[in-house]
């Protein structure tokens, strides 16, 4: 018998569903990150609104979705991970991982292995 995990799970590997896209929790605006918000402002004031509000920003990239009595909004897991400024505190099995492609845009499909300088791999408990 399958239960509703492994069908979950089926879903996702299937790519029926996109597990980042998926409502995970309540958004409340005090659990936010500000720097980052901020940074990701600045990154893109090109192409939304600059005085737009917060919840409309994030509603905007997919961050926050509204809920289904429409009375409020909840985070997708991409917009917890990315905006929250703890979001272990409810995804506690969560982590990144770092890439980075020393190559140009252009020659995206031949970019080989990534890398990562020294420093970083120290700081991240690598000899």
């Amino acid at each position: 018998m399958v239960d509703q995990a492994l069908r979950d799970q089926l879903l996702r590997d299937k790519h029926i569903v996109d597990f980042e896209r998926m409502p995970c929790c309540r958004y409340d605006p005090r659990e936010l990150d500000q720097d980052v918000l901020r940074e990701f402002r600045q990154a893109t004031q090109s192409r939304f609104d600059h005085e737009s509000s917060d919840e409309d920003l994030l509603h905007q990239v997919g961050a926050i979705i509204r809920n289904q009595a429409n009375t409020g909004y909840l985070f997708t897991h991409a917009g917890l991970l990315f905006f929250a400024a703890n979001p272990q505190r409810v995804l506690s099995w969560s982590h990144v991982r770092l890439l980075r492609f020393e190559v140009i845009r252009e020659q995206y499909k031949a970019r080989g292995l990534p890398t990562l300088p020294a420093y970083v791999l120290q700081r991240l408990g690598f000899p």
